[in-house]
This record gives C-alpha cells, structure tokens and sequence, in this order.
C-alpha cells in the first residue's frame, strides 16, 4: 500500500512539504481553502454538517473542499461517486470489530482506504472534518479518553463510498491524524521518522539496546546536541564537511575497535570490521553530500537469529530475537494478526507450515543484498507481463514489419499480408537527420517504409488496400486516449491494465457501445502560440470545458517550445453524430484562432466525414 498523493496538481495544501504553514484550520493554519479547483461533477447536495457539532464558515468550507478532493480523486480513479446515506443512519455493526479511523487528506490515504475498504469492509472510516469526531473519557479507564466516530466516508470492496451518520457513534479502534488537530503533529511524525533520534530516545531510558552505533552529524536539530553518552550509540557533530579525513579516521577506528561491538565482523555497508579504510572512505564520500540535520550512521551488521527446532535447547542470553508481524487489537483485546511472508534459506524450517506463504531463498550471502532483494520481488509479486522477446519485436518498427512479413501462415489469414514491405536505413548517407517532433526515438536509426494511402485512425490501421499495420506500441494509448475511452465507453484503460498486472480480470462489458462521438485536433505551440496566449488561453479554454462545450485534455504545463516538441493539449467536441461533433470543434476552432492557413482544421475533418 502506498500512500503518495494520487489528487490532481491545484492540492497544493495536502502535497506541501511544510505543512504547518498550509494544512488550513486543522493544523493550525488560517484562511480559506482554493478555490475550485477539482475538474468533474458530482452532487454537492450532500449532508456534510454533523448534528450538534456545527462548524464555522471557515471550516465548513475546509470540509467542503476535502469532499470535492475526495470525489475527484475517485473519479481520477474510476471509482464511482459517494452516496449519501445519511437519511439513515447507521445503527450498529453487527459483527464488525474493528473501527479504522482517519482524519486527513483523501488524496494522500487514498489507496490505504481503499485497501481498507476491501480487507474490512465498512470498517475503514475516513473523516474529512475534527467536527466528526468527539472526545470522550474512556469508561472504567480514568485519566484515558476514547474516541467516537459520529461521522465519516465509509469505504467497501471495489471503491464503493458511502456518507455515513452513525447513531450511536462508533469507537474508533485505531486512529491516525494524517494532518493533525492541532499545530506540532507533522512535527512528531518527522522526529518518530528519524532513525538516529529513535535510538536515542530509547539508548537513554536506559533498559532500551539498540545497535551500536557511530553518528556523523552536520548542523543537528535541537534534540541531538549535547546530553548524556547512551551505551553503544556515539554522536560526533562536525563543524563542517570537508576536511574531516583525521577526526572521521579516528573516530571510526575506535568504533570498530570497541567493545559496543560485540562479535559483529561486518559494518558500514558490509565491510569486513577488519577492513579500517573502506569504512573511512565510505563515510567521507557520504559526508560530501550530507545536508544539515542529517547524519551518516556506522553500525554493526546484526545477522539474523537460527531460530531453534521444537525440542531443542533454549537459546542462550546471548541471542537477541526481533520478529516484525502486524498485529492488531480487536474490541474484545483479542489479538487479530494479519498475512505473513517468510524466507528462509533452510528449506526444512519449522516455520514454514506456520505462515501463509513459505518462500525458500538462500539470503546468506550479504555482499548480493542488493540482487537478492530484486529476486525476491519478482518471486513474490510475480505479476503478468508481456515476454520479454514480444516487447523487444514490437518496440521497433522496423523489426515488428521484418517479422510479420516472415509469417506467411497458417493460421490464415497470414500476418504478412497486414505487413509494409519496408528497409531499415542505418549507415549516416541513408538519411537525414532526426525531425524533432512527435513520436521522435532516441538515435538516428530511419526506416524506408512503402507508400500507404489512406487516413490512419486510432487504431493504427490504413484503409485503401485493405488493412496495413504501421505500428504496434507495446504500451497503453497515451495522449487523451485514456480520457476519451473511458468518456466514451466507461472503460478505464489504465485501471484495466493495473488489474491484469495483478493478476485480476477487470470487469469489462462483454460488447461495449459508445455512448457518442469525439472529434478533436491537437494545439501546438509552434502553430498556436498567439492564439494559446490570447483567444484560446489556458483559462478560457478550461471554462469552456466547465461549461461542457468542449473537452479539454492538457498535455503540457508551459507555453515554452522544447527542443522535442510535444502538443500542448487536445480539444475535442462531442456529438450525437460525428458530422454533428465535427461542425462543432470547427466553429469553436475559427472562433478561438486554432483553425488557420498553416492548420487547415477545415482540412483534417474532411477525413471524417
């Protein structure tokens, strides 16, 4: 699961690196949210006040913006749109034992909710406002406080949303604040995140171990500097990065030399302890790009435990076990442990009949951490693909015509027969130099190809002589492809192609049927620079597509031509007909200056009459 931001670009506030200053009333903040911002429809008639906990204006629209985000962020996603259910509450929970509860931006849990949704079924809670949620005593608990859950955006298998009341409130078994009700939280989650301030928290309670350790610090936060020695953790500030070779020589000469060790034999990216030189240079390398508040850690490689066979003796004190599972709490305290993997290098080990899924792996050899992790993920997700040979055919142009025409059948009819009669030209007196536009390859690598007359279409097929291949990309249509088949035929192509690389089928219609037509042309900046700046700006082009006269897909960001010239967007008109979208985007392209003697749009639509 990640949590990276999925919510369009306009959410400055949740993708902020500072977010103190800018997550709004939640965390401190002040003033308004954006104003609109999210491209899409939806109902805006929902019951977003919650009874008894009435909010201010400012609030109610920090609310209101978070619904919008959410509803966007569904529809970018091919999820339905919420349902407010709130004409009839929730009354209870039959069977449900866990209430997971998050009070924070959809755009960045939205794929933890989702997950959720689908693992706990109605149980996976998101709460768009503090108002939602109230603060209680715990009963029988002095002195603790429980959490009741009066509102929220309830999240079910497939991406199914509801608005929800419940009556009476649910406790909330977990809660995460992923902006904080106050000011200060983001500044906690970054000092929990911190590797080297958890060691010392802990190393200075004293019946804390944590691995031994040697800190390089440049300019560290406040809660670093000075304090007590910790047992086995040494900090060393430096006044600067360079010319730090005598101190760093020293300093890592005594660590590896002391007895915080241990019988370690390797550290430091897994150099023999034995080696003082490598460990020195690696530290001074890493100190040339270290930042302030950042450190360079030296520690000791702690192999992993040989967990002992039922029967056997037990280990001795010596031996320090961590074993990392997720385990949570349900509301009766019974302990609910979630899935596990394990691998393992003794194929026989007794825990392998313990967990879902056993995979035998030789993990011994550290010095191929890093290849063995990369094999471990294939083993473990093991997601369909494309052969490798196919992708390596068809990436080609030149090869993928070579190969079809070597295919004379059967099966009939021969795939030669849909192949160009074409001639790679590799040597610099075959031909020009490469054009820097659309579609343009890395390399001077050209291709003489036969003349085919026709108009291509989308699906990159000629006419006259029946059906021609040109191309075939082994990837998803770009462009507005993805936009304009989902519009069309309510099919999500890349949510489509995410299923089946997991291995899921996704659910298409069986015999799907446009529910129009679309016909569109592609603004470039080299030809539209006076009209993209003037009549057909950014903003009047996206009001227009506001107001559903056309639909707008924006390709790039800036009016600036690049070297390797790309369109800056599409637009397109939709229709009940194609001759009745096509007079449409006409008369929008002569009103807006895209239409004009270098872009004969005129001239392109006669194609598709």
């Amino acid at each position: 699961m990640s949590l990276d931001p999925l919510g369009p670009e306009c959410d400055s506030p949740l993708g902020s690196k500072d977010l103190e200053e800018e997550e709004g009333p939640w965390g401190g903040g002040s003033g308004l949210p954006p104003p609109g911002c999210f491209h899409g429809s939806w109902r805006h008639d929902v019951a977003l006040d919650c009874k008894g906990s009435p909010e201010g204006a400012e609030a109610r629209a920090w609310t209101v913006y978070y619904y919008s985000l959410l509803q966007s962020c569904l529809q970018q996603a091919g999820l339905p749109e919420t349902q407010d259910r709130t004409q009839v509450p929730r009354t209870g929970c039959p069977g449900a034992e866990v209430t997971l509860c998050i009070l924070g931006s959809p755009s960045t849990f939205l794929s933890l909710l989702l997950e959720g949704g689908v693992q706990s079924p109605g149980n996976m809670l998101l709460c768009l406002s503090p108002a939602w949620l109230t603060k209680v005593p715990a009963p029988g608990q002095p002195g603790e406080a429980a959490l009741l859950v009066s509102k929220a955006v309830s999240f079910h298998p497939g991406g199914l949303t509801f608005l929800d009341d419940f009556v009476p409130p649910r406790r909330a078994t977990y809660f995460l604040a992923g902006l904080g009700l106050g000011p200060g939280w983001g500044e906690l989650a970054r000092l929990l995140e911190d590797r080297l301030l958890t060691r010392r928290l802990l190393a200075q309670q004293g019946d804390v171990v944590v691995p031994a350790t040697l800190a390089f610090t440049y300019k560290p936060p406040a809660l670093l500097r000075g304090g007590d020695a910790s047992p086995g953790l040494r900090l060393v500030e430096l006044n600067g990065k360079e010319d730090q070779e005598t101190l760093v020589k020293e300093e890592v000469g005594a660590f590896l030399h002391s007895e915080a060790l241990g019988d370690a034999l390797q550290a430091m990216r897994l150099y023999p302890r034995a080696e003082l030189g490598p460990v020195v240079d690696t530290v001074l390398a890493l100190l040339e790009k270290l930042e302030e508040e950042e450190s360079v850690l030296v520690e000791a490689v702690c192999p992993p435990a040989r967990l002992p066979f039922p029967g056997s003796p037990p280990p001795g004190p010596e031996l320090a076990l961590r074993i990392c599972a997720v385990v949570c709490r349900t509301q009766g305290d019974r302990p609910l442990l979630s899935k596990l993997h394990l691998v393992e290098s003794d194929p026989n080990h007794f825990a392998s009949q313990l967990v879902q899924t056993f995979i035998h792996f030789d993990i011994t050899e550290h010095q191929r951490d890093e290849e063995n992790a990369r094999v471990l993920a294939e083993l473990e997700l093991g997601l369909p693909c494309n052969p490798p040979a196919a992708m390596h055919l068809a990436k080609q142009k030149s090869h993928t015509q070579l190969h079809l025409l070597c295919r004379h059948g059967p099966p009939w009819p021969a795939p030669s027969l849909y192949a160009v009669p074409c001639c790679p030209l590799e040597s610099e007196a075959d031909g020009e130099a490469d054009y820097p536009g659309i579609g343009l390859g890395w390399g001077n690598a050209m291709l003489l190809m036969e003349f085919i007359e026709g108009t291509e279409h989308d699906v990159d097929l000629l006419t006259r002589a029946g059906p021609r291949l040109i191309e075939i990309n082994p990837r998803m249509g770009g462009f507005y492809l993805r936009d304009w088949i989902q519009e069309l035929y309510g099919v999500d192509l890349l949510l489509a192609a995410t299923m089946v690389a997991c291995g899921l089928r996704p659910a298409l219609p069986a015999h799907p049927r446009a529910r129009g037509h679309l016909v569109g042309v592609m603004c470039l900046v080299s030809q539209h620079l006076q009209a993209l700046s003037s009549t057909a700006s950014r903003e009047t082009l996206q009001a227009l597509h506001d107001q559903g006269l056309l639909r707008l897909n924006l390709l790039e960001e800036a009016l600036v031509p690049g070297e390797y010239e790309e369109p800056y967007c599409s637009v397109a008109c939709a229709g009940s007909s194609p001759a009745e979208a096509r007079l449409r985007l006409l008369g929008l392209c002569q009103g807006l200056g895209i239409d004009g003697p270098h872009y004969p749009v005129a001239y392109f639509l006669s194609h598709f009459k």
